[in-house]
């Protein structure tokens, strides 16, 4: 149940600012200095578009600290 919460928190996230939850993680995966390359697997066309326009997003440091801080409860909760 908890982890629901979290991932209702990711998708309530990216709509906000006008995303899907797929376009949220890919954005911020491609956003991490560390990352030269991220395999996609879309199953249709549309989830291809979809991708693909994630990777033109930017986000903002205030978006970037919103999904980390999201990302930290996950943590919290497989550790106790």
């Amino acid at each position: 149940e908890q982890v629901e919460n979290i991932i209702k928190k990711y998708k309530a996230l990216a709509e906000e600012n006008g995303l899907t939850l797929p376009q949220m993680a890919l954005a911020f995966v491609y956003s991490q200095d560390f990352v030269t390359s991220n395999i996609i697997g879309p199953s249709n066309v549309e989830q291809l578009v979809e991708n693909v326009e994630a990777m033109d997003l930017k986000f903002s440091t205030e978006m970037l600290n919103k999904i980390n801080e999201t990302g930290r409860q996950i943590v919290i909760f497989v550790i106790r």
